[in-house]
């Protein structure tokens, strides 16, 4: 949907989370030259992108948890106990064939494991809120798929991550 507000002129200057200040200095630069040109940061991960993603980026997101790692430890393991549901919810919208649903689950995924640091789900996330947006029901079920598959590596990654913390 952003997309096609986007393609309408509605927002010329626009920036999604996670964001670089690259970003923002090109958009202040833009404004400040009263450019008219459209400045948007839109791009969707390639597969080889997401693929070659960690699955969780600590370092990334450790700020965000006041670099406590207790405190994300806590909120992962509630996330983790969370994404089963949201896994079947996701598959449940597939099968209905609903994109307005699965879009909406796919951009609140996306949200919550860039929070996390969980690059690899993000992407895979951003992509079916993108794709169920344009209703490509072969993509939106690849990326299901994709989803599901991901969770047990997520699982796993985390352990790790665990075990060389303690």
């Amino acid at each position: 949907k952003l997309q096609d507000f986007l393609d309408r002129g509605m927002f010329t200057r626009c920036i999604h989370k996670p964001f670089d200040v690259s970003q923002i200095e090109e958009i202040l630069n833009a404004i400040k030259e009263n450019k008219q040109e459209r400045v948007s940061f839109t791009s969707v991960p390639t597969k080889q992108e997401v693929t070659e993603k960690p699955v969780i980026n600590i370092e990334k997101v450790m700020p965000i948890f006041g670099d406590d790692m207790d405190v994300y430890e806590g909120l992962f393991n509630e996330f983790l106990r969370s994404l089963p549901e949201r896994v079947a919810n996701i598959q449940q919208s597939e099968k209905k064939r609903d994109w307005k649903q699965l879009s909406r689950l796919g951009h609140n995924l996306t949200g919550i494991t860039r929070n996390f640091g969980a690059e690899k789900l993000s992407d895979l996330a951003e992509q079916l809120d993108n794709e169920a947006g344009k209703g490509h029901a072969s993509v939106v079920q690849h990326l299901v798929n994709e989803i599901a598959e991901c969770v047990p590596e997520l699982k796993d990654a985390y352990a790790v991550l665990i075990a060389k913390n303690h």
